[in-house]
């Protein structure tokens, strides 16, 4: 950015025309010129790549994502965050390794293992059958293929490139290894799985899962006091009439109801734990957090809990749908139809969770959690040009059609729930 009012005024135009975007000589230009401030050498700074930038509107800062790398090839999991204003350092989260030239495995950043053979290591890792794996795969920027969607799994298997870091007992970095790393996400599962295949020897450096598993202890060994609730007047458990298309109308929800554990209460046996209404809870939050609501993406209205940002459903039977971004289990369902929405099921703890009011609220619970989080998360930045989770960004910049998946009793055990994104 420019040191001139006159150039900086201009520059912040240019962004805020662009979705907020930093382009990569100006996030490189900042880096350099604090270098010393960040911790980090010029030659650091001409292996790194610019895995993101853009203008921070909340805070007035502009963020730039460093990721280390070398021989053009990045480094796993390696990121400086930095936050500028006004062309000064003001935050600086994350470290590099140090030495990173002399950890590295082979010096010439060269794969031996072919990436479909990376492929089949990946699958077998994780007991899958050996896909057939044709011609058709696409490389993308050099240094990543994606071979579609293959038998055994959901999502389009995407291969890239990348340094993996090899640690001892004592947590230290021992070696950095050429790898690739597969994104694996199996069917009838919710794991989506970023495996780690040697690029020399085809061995298995290590593995993460995408989704994440929040499990609690047996509340049977707790006592649970909860008030009486009032029953509705009708059970409803159909899901038939998802949802009202829209997309030439305005919005038709308007107002809606939700019987819910309330923010802050953390569960049932929590203080402020038991359940109450709340309605329209996305007005206590200011800005372009909730501009749509809960309940609608921008084209389409929705009876169930699904909206712009969560797609919450149960998958008791491991299904999951066809892709993780359809989920095929049962969502909560309005008990009316627009104009209100009435997700008010009242849990009767002492009976199984399965049973159709007690899963209706589960899932309300969830729906409604996950758009909390998104709406405060917001209010602190993690706004759409940071990399947010919804399936509409209304032009502010920023990839879209990442809507969070939560799935409520998930087939995998019970007292959980899971957390993914496409």
């Amino acid at each position: 950015m420019k040191k001139t009012l006159l150039l900086f005024l201009s520059s912040l135009l240019f962004l805020f025309s662009n979705g907020q975007k930093i382009n990569e000589a100006t996030a490189l230009k900042l880096v350099t010129e604090k270098a010393k401030e960040i911790g980090i050498s010029r030659q650091q700074i001409s292996n790194s790549f610019v895995s993101d930038a853009y203008f921070n509107t909340i805070s007035g800062t502009q963020m730039v994502y460093l990721q280390q790398g070398y021989k053009n090839t990045p480094l796993y999991n390696s990121l400086k965050v930095l936050a500028f204003k006004n062309n000064e350092l003001v935050s600086s989260a994350g470290e590099y390794i140090a030495g990173l030239e002399k950890l590295v495995t082979p010096k010439s950043g060269l794969a031996t293992l072919l990436p479909a053979n990376a492929v089949l290591k990946a699958f077998a890792d994780i007991k899958l059958s050996a896909p057939k794996i044709g011609f058709s795969q696409t490389k993308l920027n050099g240094r990543k293929y994606n071979f579609g969607i293959l038998e055994g799994v959901n999502e389009e298997v995407l291969v890239e490139r990348l340094w993996v870091p090899v640690f001892n007992n004592k947590g230290n970095v021992e070696a950095v290894k050429l790898a690739w790393v597969v994104q694996v996400v199996p069917v009838k599962s919710a794991d989506w799985w970023m495996i780690q295949v040697d690029a020399q020897n085809g061995k298995i450096i290590g593995k993460n899962n995408l989704t994440i598993y929040e499990g609690q202890h047996n509340f049977n060994e707790d006592i649970i006091n909860v008030e009486k609730i009032e029953k509705p007047e009708k059970d409803f458990f159909s899901i038939t009439a998802l949802q009202k298309n829209t997309s030439n109308n305005p919005s038709l929800v308007n107002t809606v109801n939700y019987l819910v554990i309330p923010y802050p209460a953390e569960s049932p046996i929590h203080n402020g734990g038991t359940p109450a209404v709340r309605t329209n809870p996305w007005t206590n939050a200011t800005g372009n957090a909730t501009s749509l609501g809960w309940h609608n993406n921008g084209s389409t209205d929705y009876t169930i809990s699904r909206g712009n940002n969560v797609w919450a459903t149960e998958d008791r039977a491991g299904t999951n749908g066809s892709t993780i971004i359809t989920p095929n289990g049962i969502p909560a369902t309005s008990t009316t139809s627009p104009d209100p929405l009435n997700f008010q099921f009242a849990p009767n703890f002492s009976l199984d969770p399965t049973s159709p009011n007690y899963q209706q609220f589960a899932i309300t619970n969830l729906f409604y959690w996950n758009n909390i989080i998104h709406d405060i998360t917001y209010q602190y930045g993690f706004t759409e040009p940071a990399g947010n989770f919804q399936a509409n960004n209304q032009g502010r910049g920023g990839a879209q059609n990442d809507y969070v998946i939560a799935i409520a009793q998930s087939s995998t055990g019970t007292n959980n729930a899971n957390f993914a994104t496409p």
